[in-house]
């Protein structure tokens, strides 16, 4: 987390500068599972780039509707293991 932290550093919206990118999907996905699997946030006030980063990215189409379908399956996965 710092090192993204710090990637983000001074205003950068991206992680490849100004424009969106493949690494910006791959490293969002696996940040936004761990967290979900964890049941946690990120502390804003320790990493506020990555806090605003995490939102840009959320707030994108296609990203919002994958969000949706991954916390459903996640759900019904957590489901499905406290009925074992």
């Amino acid at each position: 987390m710092p090192n993204l932290e710090a990637s983000l550093a001074g205003g950068k919206p991206y992680l490849c500068c100004y424009d969106f990118s493949i690494a910006d999907i791959a490293y969002f996905n696996e940040l936004y599972n761990v967290l979900a699997i964890l049941e946690t946030d990120i502390d804003s006030k320790q990493f506020p780039n990555v806090d605003k980063w995490m939102r840009r990215i959320s707030d994108i189409g296609p990203i919002r509707v994958s969000i949706v379908k991954f916390n459903e399956e996640l759900k019904r996965l957590q489901d499905l293991m406290k009925r074992a």
